[in-house]
């Protein structure tokens, strides 16, 4: 499986550098892609840059950043972070005497649960849940209607809590804030981690309490609001 968050594609999508940037990603990914040849490939919110595209349908821009794995073949899924659904916001050079530049678009710039099966067997072997964490026109919350939906799913399909399961969202929760590390991080964690301090969700509605009680949470995933995607939370708030 591989996680890709965080792309921004259409960022500064008037100036030479956000478009070279796009550019880069698409080789990255590709890199990656056939590299490591994943059978799944989730996107982790912020595919977009939404306040940075002057342009009234960003399709194109979605296009552009799955192209990599949907021209593959290989099954995807994605996530809303708070740049994707982020109101346009006009820059300042805008209003210099040089006016409003012309967009530079390359040639072809542009919650659910999932189960994953036995390729023999045909019995599941994971359970993937994505859920909305808001954020540009809605509160950057994950709400207790969608903490309630994910423990009555759940129950429903794994009762047992035989099979794990996998959750994913963008903006990382407040218990990433209470466990973050005061003093550093060093290998093999790498990026920023240890230059940024964690932006979390507004309020804790429900969903850390499900999780750090459900055995069959193995991974909840969020962006990269501490440097990288993070993951090991549920240990260190009680599990």
């Amino acid at each position: 499986m591989a996680l890709f968050s965080d792309l921004h594609y259409g960022e500064n999508a008037w100036t030479d550098w956000g478009p070279q940037q796009d550019v880069n990603s698409d080789k990255v990914m590709s890199t990656i892609l056939d590299h490591e040849v994943p059978d799944f490939v989730i996107y982790l919110g912020d595919v977009i840059t939404g306040n940075n595209i002057p342009v009234a349908n960003a399709s194109l821009y979605w296009d552009q950043a799955i192209s990599p794995t949907r021209s593959r073949g290989i099954p995807w899924a994605t996530i809303f972070g708070n740049h994707d659904d982020a109101h346009f916001e006009w820059p300042m050079e805008w209003f210099s005497s040089t006016g409003i530049p012309q967009v530079q678009c390359l040639e072809h710039c542009s919650a659910v649960s999932v189960s994953s099966f036995d390729g023999r067997n045909h019995h599941p072997i994971s359970y993937l849940y994505f859920l909305d964490s808001g954020g540009g026109s809605y509160p950057e919350v994950i709400s207790s209607a969608q903490a309630t939906w994910f423990e009555n799913q759940s129950y429903a399909i794994n009762s047992d809590s035989r099979v794990p399961e996998l959750i994913f969202w963008h903006i990382p929760s407040k218990a990433y804030k209470n466990v973050a590390p005061r003093f550093g991080i060093h290998r093999p964690c790498v990026g920023s981690i240890n230059k940024e301090s964690v932006a979390t969700q507004e309020a804790e509605m429900g969903i850390m309490d499900i999780l750090v009680n459900k055995p069959s949470v193995k991974h909840p995933s969020t962006e990269s609001r501490l440097g990288n995607s993070n993951s090991p939370v549920l240990e260190k708030v009680g599990k």
